[in-house]
């Protein structure tokens, strides 16, 4: 479990973060979502440690991530994997050395045992092993982004984010990476978090979603209770996104 405690983050003296408390589960997909300038990926930049917040603090299965020194933040930094937006992969190296790089950065393991994980985990989100000497520039889009995934699950980790993992993508492949997604969260019950304007992803494959407005938790739960919510920015969002909205 992740828990996020009354949270803030000021830029050039303005909120962009507001008391934001909320907590993700482990084993089911846990989204953020929100309007852009909304603050929701500063939120996920400090769950993750890429921000600090300013007040407020978030604990990684009860460990305070926020007040801890370098060494144990560290500690907890090997147990995340993270899925950049646009895959963020090497494109000097090939699909194998972008997959392998956290592994050989992070732990002792041989060149044979090293070989094994690279193909355990391109097999896990459904890729031939010859696309291994392939560079980056050389695959599809969609293919990118199950290599970026395979790199974040490479060390095994307890805690996967997700940023805009479906930007850029048809709405075909995006739900191959949303089937992926969930498949992974189910087989490794991971503490997993996606930050998404995805809405058709939310109803999909969604078991909690937090809507941040305002840099302020303006809405939480799960995706079925959106319809009934009677939160006028929250439907408004989903309207905006052309779902039908249901109304009394």
């Amino acid at each position: 479990m992740i828990e996020v405690d009354h949270v803030y983050k000021i830029f050039d003296g303005k909120e962009v973060l507001q008391d934001v408390s909320t907590s993700y589960d482990a084993g089911i997909i846990n989204m953020i979502i929100g309007s852009s300038g909304s603050g929701k990926t500063v939120l996920l930049k400090c769950i993750v440690g890429l921000l600090h917040p300013d007040k407020g603090s978030v604990l990684y299965d009860n460990r305070n991530f926020t007040n801890m020194n370098y060494r144990d933040q560290k500690k907890v930094r090997l147990e995340i994997g993270m899925l950049f937006q646009g895959a963020a992969l090497f494109n000097s190296m090939t699909v194998f050395e972008n997959i392998s790089f956290p592994l050989k950065m992070f732990s002792n393991k041989t060149p044979k045992e090293v070989q094994m994980r690279v193909e355990s985990c391109l097999e896990r989100v459904n890729l031939e092993m010859k696309v291994a000497e392939l560079y980056p520039s050389e695959i599809s889009g969609g293919m990118q982004k199950r290599v970026g995934i395979a790199r974040a699950i490479v060390n095994q980790p307890k805690y996967l984010f997700y940023d805009e993992p479906n930007s850029g993508l048809d709405p075909k492949t995006s739900r191959v990476i949303d089937k992926l997604i969930k498949d992974i969260t189910n087989d490794l019950n991971t503490t997993t978090i996606i930050n998404s304007h995805d809405m058709k992803s939310v109803f999909e494959i969604a078991d909690n979603v937090v809507f941040i407005h305002d840099g302020k938790k303006w809405w939480d739960g799960n995706p079925d209770e959106i319809d009934d919510s009677k939160n006028a920015e929250l439907l408004q969002m989903m309207d905006a996104s052309g779902r039908e909205i249901q109304s009394d």
